[in-house]
């Protein structure tokens, strides 16, 4: 039974394949550092458009955690349906 912040991944290695429960907030934090290193060594990359798309990532994840702070600190904010 998965609680509240929990997924289930399925995890492959070789011919290891098994399912793996994780809070939210690992798989979460493991996205957004891969997200902020792609970005970092893109800056290498020729042309006039480097890492455009992981700073938008890194930008909106940045902006979506401001929103639920700000969001979640009003008076009657309901955090489950």
């Amino acid at each position: 039974m998965r609680g509240r912040g929990q997924l289930r991944l399925t995890a492959a290695a070789l011919y290891n394949i098994q399912v793996v429960e994780l809070p939210a907030v690992i798989l979460l934090g493991v996205w957004f550092l891969m997200q902020l290193l792609n970005q970092t060594l893109s800056l290498s990359a020729p042309g006039p458009v480097q890492g455009v798309a992981w700073t938008a990532h890194v930008g909106g994840f940045i902006a979506g955690m401001a929103l639920i702070m700000l969001l979640s600190a009003r008076k009657g904010f309901r955090t489950s349906a």
